[in-house]
């Protein structure tokens, strides 16, 4: 169903200002996922609010807003704000495993709240200016939760339906269950997206070959690891090594110079770098010991050296 391309919504990671810098420099992205908006359950947002979360509003870029919410009137009310600036698609969090989300109910705590999501879903699909998706984890502890949650989706019209097959007790660690993703992909009757552990153009034919009817791929810690992962699995080509170190040495700069006029402190600026390459640094040594010296380094222009004199 063709190749295209979601970047993931990372917290602290993909904000506008390292998305807007991104998208500068690098291309094969198709549609963006924000970072879940902080919206209040008032519905307090004004229309002002919204246009310097959304920076891909007018580009060829599609943005979708994420809710973390279990209101449906909130989703509903800045739906309608949002749709007016431009935006077509917007998408339910399920899936987020953070412990503190959870525990409120919200992400991957909706999954054990069927009741809840009926209610969501009921309240918002086909009441809102707009395309609906939702993101879910294959479970909490294990698979058990997957039918009786596809089958709750399965009674809606859903854009997609994006599937990161791991359980919410894994956070980010062990491997994706891909016979939990095997009995979506087989059983929706929506659309159906994935999203977990492509680092690579081999992990992409890898998984591609295996569900060639994937709407579409959604991409998050590849990217951050080797933001040419997009267009190499877009041309089915490797990019060139000096092209890699250029074009990465001109990104990391131009998002320094970015923070540094969007923070007061200088080191807030330094640390969301010095995040950014210690994933950068993982694409060309991903050993323990590694990693831990290019933490434990406080010079950024010397951490750049060691990733690519390693």
């Amino acid at each position: 169903m063709g190749n295209k391309l979601v970047l993931a919504p990372i917290k602290g990671y993909t904000d506008p200002i390292w998305r807007s810098c991104y998208f500068e420099h690098f291309t094969g992205i198709d549609k963006v996922v924000t970072p879940f908006l902080l919206l209040s359950e008032h519905n307090e947002a004004k229309k002002s609010y919204f246009p310097r979360f959304l920076p891909e509003l007018g580009s060829d870029i599609e943005v979708v807003p994420q809710y973390l919410v279990k209101n449906p009137d909130t989703i509903i009310y800045s739906s309608k704000i949002m749709a007016s600036l431009g935006v077509k698609e917007f998408n339910l969090n399920m899936g987020c495993p953070a412990p503190a989300i959870y525990k409120k109910g919200r992400g991957s705590g909706l999954l054990e709240n069927l009741d809840s999501v009926k209610h969501i879903l009921d309240s918002v699909v086909g009441n809102i200016p707009g395309d609906f998706t939702v993101k879910i984890r294959t479970g909490i502890v294990d698979s058990s939760l997957v039918k009786p949650i596809l089958d709750i989706l399965n009674e809606y019209t859903l854009k997609e339906v994006i599937v990161h097959p791991r359980y919410s007790r894994q956070l980010y660690g062990g491997s994706p269950d891909m016979e939990a993703f095997k009995y979506v992909y087989d059983n929706s009757t929506n659309p159906v997206s994935y999203n977990g552990d492509i680092y690579s153009l081999g992990d992409f034919k890898r998984v591609s070959t295996e569900f060639p009817r994937v709407s579409s791929w959604m991409l998050g810690r590849g990217v951050l690891q080797n933001p040419y992962l997009p267009i190499e699995i877009k041309t089915g080509k490797v990019v060139d090594q000096n092209i890699r170190k250029e074009g990465i040495i001109n990104f990391i700069s131009d998002f320094r110079s970015r923070l540094k006029g969007s923070y007061d402190k200088e080191g807030i600026a330094a640390n969301r770098v010095k995040a950014c390459l210690i994933y950068i640094a993982a694409y060309y040594n991903n050993s323990p010991q590694f990693i831990t010296k290019i933490k434990q380094s406080r010079n950024l222009d010397q951490i750049l050296d060691m990733i690519f004199l390693n």
